[in-house]
């Protein structure tokens, strides 16, 4: 059962046993079953979270500020020493505090993270007592070693977050000077990061740092200026190297989590990739410069989701065969994305077939997360399929179509027919929870 269900099946015993005719014994053992009492502290247990870790920024951003209004009247030892002082108290009581009382670990994760915080400030404050200059980026490197460190020491993703968005930034800098040694960041960052995400079976972290991966491919890839067929080739093979390693970690750590974040990720920016290029002018615009590598990485990334054929044979058939399926579409729509710059190389004055190409794409992929949504009564994916089917049908029709009139009523209609397919959805979906919870 999904945590959504999970949350209508809790509210409605809620609601039964207020009306008197739900025994208690019987609401026990439904709770116990379906593990109703996890969802309500998860979302406890994230709030908290949030406002500790809310809390510990706005301590951070507060000592910053204090220190820096009375910088200049504070001598410089002790200014090392209250520097010091404030990292190691932050860190030695958020340790205690989560590993060895254990009464407030979320306190105590939130401490850990406001010491690297005081970490990252200190490395800019103590610059500035001993005069030491330097690019403005270096600051964010060495943030970056020490957050990581803490990541790794204290097992804590949000040091790890801290650690990318500031390896990330560091990257930013490196271009303006060093762009040989920025392109090793693409290493880098995997290798890095990636242990952490398999230590702590973290989904959210290993879909942050894909998307953090994928953004500095895309800034490399600017940095090399390479035509729009190309620079689209190696964004779409990165976009294989997220999904791939999903479906990897998925398989080897049994958590569906990993998989899914990958497909959705990649579905998204595919979705958007033939929705953009389904438009005429778009289309029109597209050409290529370097056939022969385009080519190479054309087969390359139509090679690539090969490997991930012994993970999908390994889950087919068991209690995840949604999430395979959900999978296999991913891989599918990522190979007829390459195939159709490999089609557009190959007849580059065609673009109508192209752009028919695109269209029919987003067609059968809208179309397949609508049905994915309808049978497997999941709204987030009916909802995505249904508006953005729509979105296509409106686009291209006031494309193609002048009279104002006639875009009005079109109009109309979509409104119209949006409202009654999301009516009858939710309908269908009520009514599915009911058969299930009286099964």
């Amino acid at each position: 059962m999904s945590v959504p269900q999970k949350r209508w099946l809790a509210q409605e015993m809620q609601k039964w046993q207020e009306e008197g005719w739900f025994p208690p014994d019987i609401a026990e053992k439904l709770q116990a079953r379906y593990q109703l009492t996890e969802i309500r502290d998860d979302g406890t247990n994230r709030f908290l979270m949030s406002v500790y870790a809310m809390g510990a920024l706005i301590v951070g951003m507060g000592v910053i500020t204090f220190v820096a209004a009375n910088w200049e009247a504070i001598p410089a030892a002790f200014k090392l020493a209250m520097l010091f002082a404030a990292m190691f108290t932050a860190h030695g009581l958020g340790f205690y505090f989560w590993k060895i009382n254990g009464k407030a670990p979320r306190l105590g994760h939130a401490l850990l993270l406001l010491g690297t915080l005081i970490f990252a400030a200190n490395i800019g404050l103590i610059a500035q007592i001993f005069h030491i200059r330097g690019n403005w980026y270096n600051g964010f490197g060495a943030s970056a070693v020490g957050a990581l460190a803490a990541a790794y020491a204290f097992r804590s993703i949000p040091n790890g977050v801290f650690a990318l968005i500031c390896a990330f930034v560091y990257g930013l800098g490196l271009y303006e000077d060093h762009e040989s040694i920025a392109h090793w960041m693409l290493l880098g960052i995997p290798l890095v990061f990636v242990p952490l995400v398999v230590w702590d079976k973290s989904v959210a972290f290993f879909t942050l740092v894909g998307i953090t991966w994928v953004s500095y491919v895309v800034l490399a890839i600017s940095h090399m200026n390479p035509s729009f067929t190309d620079g689209m080739s190696l964004f779409l093979i990165a976009l294989q190297v997220v999904l791939i390693a999903g479906l990897v970690l998925g398989a080897w750590q049994k958590i569906d989590g990993y998989r899914l974040a990958g497909v959705v990720f990649a579905l998204i920016t595919l979705l958007m990739f033939f929705y953009l290029f389904g438009f005429r002018e778009l289309a029109k615009d597209m050409y290529d410069s370097k056939k022969a590598l385009t080519y190479g990485l054309s087969a390359l990334a139509l090679l690539l989701p090969l490997t991930a054929w012994p993970f999908y044979r390994k889950e087919a058939g068991t209690e995840h065969q949604k999430a395979v399926q959900l999978s296999l579409m991913g891989l599918i729509g990522l190979g007829m994305a390459v195939a159709l710059l490999y089609l557009r190389a190959m007849s580059a004055e065609n673009y109508v077939l192209f752009m028919s190409i695109n269209n029919i794409a987003s067609f059968v992929l809208g179309g397949v997360m609508l049905y994915i949504g309808y049978t497997g009564l999941r709204r987030g994916s009916f909802w995505f399929g249904l508006v953005y089917l729509f979105m296509i049908i409106g686009s291209r029709f006031f494309e193609y179509t002048e009279d104002l009139t006639l875009k009005a009523v079109v109009f109309i209609l979509l409104g119209i027919s949006l409202i009654i397919a999301t009516f009858r959805f939710e309908k269908h979906l009520k009514a599915k929870q009911t058969k299930e919870v009286t099964t």
